[in-house]
């Protein structure tokens, strides 16, 4: 035999003693073979009788279970949704300052057009009525309106009525 199959083989045996070893001491403990079978018995049949119980106590209460039962619905918000119900409250408080920002910027754009209007009264040269302009728009910004708007139109009257002088001025003089 070779040596290295020499060595396996007093591994072998050594494991073999060893283990003979330990059974011998475990049935000094426990005593024979047939008493550790009779007590591996008992403590078997002891459980199975445990188990066996168990086993008619759950029927039992399996049998004790209605064929239908009704069931109720309850709708609430529980933990898995929470992140949905934020996201929603952020959408509607995002919506609303986007709102909010829309009306502020169309109500800004209100007081430009007004502004626009004093601007345009201011040009008519009409000294009286620009000094009463704030008065006349915050109490009536309508009539406000239609007055710059007749002012100006008044003008062009005036300018194509002058206009229209001079030009029968230059026939007369022609002719």
């Amino acid at each position: 035999m070779r040596a290295k199959d020499q060595e396996h083989l007093t591994q072998i045996k050594a494991f073999i003693k060893q283990e003979h070893d330990s059974l011998s001491k475990i049935i000094k403990d426990y005593g024979s073979q047939e008493d550790v079978a009779n007590r591996s018995s008992e403590t078997t049949h002891k459980h199975l009788s445990i188990l066996t119980e168990k086993e008619n106590e759950i029927v039992a209460k399996v049998s004790q279970i209605p064929d239908s039962v009704k069931i109720r619905h309850l709708y609430r918000v529980d933990l898995k949704s929470t992140p949905v119900v934020i996201i929603m409250i952020l959408f509607s408080v995002i919506i609303s300052l986007g709102l909010g920002i829309l009306l502020e910027k169309d109500r800004q754009i209100g007081d430009k057009t007004s502004y626009e209007l004093r601007y345009r009264m201011m040009t008519l040269d009409l000294p009286d009525v620009v000094s009463h302009i704030d008065s006349i728009y915050s109490v009536d910004p309508d009539k406000f309106h239609d007055l710059v708007i007749k002012k100006e139109e008044e003008n062009k009257l005036l300018y194509s009525i002058d206009r229209k002088r001079e030009e029968i001025k230059k026939l007369k003089q022609v002719e």
